[in-house]
């Protein structure tokens, strides 16, 4: 059963079913199946087999916001009314009731449970698209450094996703590796460095390529898209310079980050000074400055002024 602010909202009865149902059957096939995203597997030295968590866990109540407002979305087998007269929501699974699911590698979702098809594909968060941009994550609240719980089977698409990502791969590996085709040693350090690889501009040539190609890599297979990252990045444009900036002021010890005020400030004699800015909304401290500068370019002008000025005054000592 699946409720909508407290009330039920069985996608069964309705009278958006068959549409519902027609975009649901476009969409998967079931039995649906869903599985451990595969960054969830990790490898030990010396194992063969990959280690993985004891389990996987997807809460099965989420708040959303529409065009109406917050809702908060149940599912459940059944509910029952606390002492206060509110209602609690319960999932029974191994004949105990929880307010998650939990399972192991797999699990199968059958016809007959179409309103957990619904939330598990619509509604909840926790879902890993393969491929899904930042923009179209956050849209549907997924949070920043967010872990997913499940992905849902498709092996058509699986496969295709596996073959592109070779295919970006090798694109990428011949825009770092191959010298007459590839991008040149500066663009390579400018892309390093908004990739926050300290001290980029220092790095020898093949050390830079060599260090870059591992962090991409190690994005990637942390789930983080560091193909589609670097792709968007080797472009060029404002917003990686942007970054770039921001880990060549804090190589060049101009501006640092405090933790404990959740602030950017910067660096004069060794001592913290005027402040850049402060955390963003859900954003790290990094994320925070470098959208901070992208949205006042004024202040990106000064940043940029104020290294130029500290790199004359060393190239004059």
């Amino acid at each position: 059963m699946l409720y909508r602010n407290d009330e039920l909202f069985s996608v069964k009865e309705s009278k958006e079913w068959e549409e519902i149902k027609k975009s649901l059957l476009a969409k998967l096939k079931f039995p649906m199946i869903i599985k451990m995203p595969a960054y969830m597997y990790t490898k030990s030295a010396g194992n063969e087999k990959p280690d993985r968590p004891s389990n996987a866990t997807i809460p099965l109540v989420v708040q959303k916001n529409d065009s109406n407002g917050s809702v908060k979305w149940d599912y459940c087998t059944g509910r029952d009314k606390d002492k206060k007269g509110n209602w609690q929501y319960y999932y029974t699974q191994q004949g105990s009731k929880q307010n998650r699911i939990t399972y192991t590698d797999s699990m199968v979702i059958t016809k007959d449970q179409i309103d957990l098809a619904y939330f598990l594909l619509e509604i909840s968060p926790l879902r890993f698209i393969p491929g899904e941009s930042e923009e179209s994550a956050i849209k549907r609240g997924v949070k920043k450094s967010q872990r997913f719980q499940y992905v849902i089977e498709d092996k058509e698409a699986e496969a295709a996703l596996k073959i592109n990502i070779k295919k970006q791969r090798m694109v990428i590996e011949s825009a770092i590796m191959d010298d007459d085709k590839g991008l040149s040693t500066d663009k390579l350090r400018v892309i390093a460095a908004s990739l926050h690889i300290p001290n980029a501009e220092l790095k020898g040539e093949l050390e830079l390529k060599d260090e870059l190609l591992s962090h991409i890599e190690l994005m990637q297979k942390n789930g983080n898209n560091g193909y589609s990252q670097f792709m968007q990045l080797s472009k060029l444009d404002k917003i990686t310079s942007i970054r770039a900036a921001v880990q060549k002021a804090v190589d060049m010890k101009l501006i640092k980050e405090n933790n404990k005020t959740k602030s950017y400030y910067y660096v004069k004699d060794g001592k913290e000074a005027n402040v850049i800015c402060s955390v963003i909304g859900a954003r790290t401290l990094r994320e925070s400055i470098e959208f901070f500068l992208e949205q006042n370019p004024g202040a990106f002008d000064v940043l940029e002024q104020t290294m130029k000025e500290k790199e004359l005054a060393t190239e004059l000592d």
